[in-house]
């Protein structure tokens, strides 16, 4: 693993971090010139503006399901964190919010 890519498995404890082992090799050319790899604990998105983040779970799903960075949501511009009884997740096109308590996860401005 090399590039942007690699250096943030590497901040997140590599093979013994949340993300744990590639499931895929690097893979560019998405939309404004981005990359992603897939691991066993989520995936990892890189664009030139936003740097790279790590995705996982129902946020994640959410997000697959807009269309990935060509959906309205664009790329993540922030990874995941605590908020309120749930998740949350900033996106270049808005928020993606996961309330633990019931698996939903709703889409905000």
């Amino acid at each position: 693993m090399t590039g942007a890519l690699g250096a943030r498995w590497g901040s997140m404890g590599h093979e013994y971090g949340w993300l744990a082992y590639p499931t895929t090799d690097g893979i560019c050319g998405l939309r404004d010139g981005g990359c992603f790899q897939l691991f066993q604990g989520g995936a990892l998105y890189w664009s030139p503006a936003t740097g790279a983040r790590f995705l996982y779970g129902p946020i994640y799903a959410a997000w697959a399901a807009t269309g990935w960075e060509t959906g309205p949501l664009g790329y993540p511009v922030e990874d995941p964190r605590p908020a309120g009884g749930g998740q949350s997740q900033r996106f270049q096109g808005g928020v993606l919010t996961l309330e633990i308590r019931t698996g939903q996860v709703r889409r905000t401005a």
